[in-house]
């Protein structure tokens, strides 16, 4: 089997024209640097070099196979400083997965910010409502909302995403605004329905948790189409708060009832365990941190 621990000693003795000079720039005893070179030579089955009390002196196979040996060396050398200089280095690709209903709010400023302070890196960003198995199908990260079940996978805890009712001010104009939860039985409020049951509204106010069923003419399975409703004056909507900070600020949702909101759902960031992550992977984890802290 192909020792290059071997090689380099008969590299490093040629370079320095001395065994002992050899034997000190690599850290071993003269002794081990010459039975290296012998083991060599009798691995090889040729000379490679002749030592007299002055010089050592290559046979022509042995000047053959210093050059190229000398060559695949340096090489191997710059690899492993490419490789260092890779690992401090932040760039290159990402794959990021995250629900759909983080194509608006702050994640988006998360991400443009991120490539605006690493300009060598790129970002893959899928959004679906699908787990993504992150090894299988090659992601890196995956944002997921809400507690998380037992996994062999790393998570980081970012911010909490709270939700409240909300409704346009021309279904409130024509509605009027409620003034306790009770009230909501008298208007039309927008089902949501994710997983094919309408969800109640599990609110936490001033005198405790209260629960509400949402009746109307509306029932939607995503958050966004929950929004869009909201906004065509549909009726009251239980929506997470990020989503609408756009609509908030634009005036064309107004916050039902403000002091009641739903229990908030935690976001994980996720990703493969790994003993050595990348510069690309750290910087993303603290970049995320930084941004959506809790």
């Amino acid at each position: 089997m192909r020792d290059l621990n071997e090689v380099q000693c008969f590299v490093k003795a040629i370079e320095l024209k001395s065994l002992t000079a050899a034997a000190k720039a690599l850290g071993l005893p003269k002794s081990s640097m010459s039975r290296k070179i012998q083991n060599l030579e009798s691995r090889l089955g040729i000379t490679l070099m002749t030592k007299t009390t002055r010089a050592l002196n290559l046979t022509e196979a042995g000047r053959i196979f210093f050059e190229k040996s000398a060559i695949a060396l340096k090489e191997l050398d710059t690899a492993e400083e490419t490789l260092d200089i890779s690992r401090q280095e932040v760039e290159g690709a990402l794959r990021i997965t995250a629900p759909v209903e983080f194509s608006t709010g702050p994640f988006n400023d998360l991400i443009a910010s991120f490539l605006q302070k690493y300009p060598r890196v790129k970002i893959d960003l899928f959004m679906t409502e699908r787990v993504i198995d992150l090894i299988g199908e090659g992601f890196d990260f995956a944002f997921r909302i809400g507690e998380l079940k037992d996994s062999t996978l790393m998570a980081k805890k970012l911010k909490t995403f709270d939700a409240q009712i909300f409704a346009s001010p021309q279904y409130l104009k024509s509605r009027g605004m409620p003034k306790t939860i009770q009230d909501f039985e008298k208007h039309d409020c927008i089902g949501f329905a994710p997983s094919g049951a309408t969800l109640k509204w599990v609110l936490k106010g001033p005198t405790g948790k209260k629960e509400h069923t949402p009746r109307g003419r509306i029932v939607v399975n995503h958050l966004l189409s929950l929004k869009e409703s909201a906004l065509k004056g549909l009726g009251l909507a239980l929506i997470p708060n990020h989503i609408v900070r756009a609509e908030l600020e634009n005036k064309e949702l107004k916050a039902v009832c403000p002091d009641w909101q739903a229990p908030a759902n935690p976001v994980h960031l996720i990703f493969a365990g790994q003993k050595f992550l990348s510069p690309k992977m750290r910087a993303f984890i603290d970049h995320a941190h930084e941004h959506l802290q809790l």
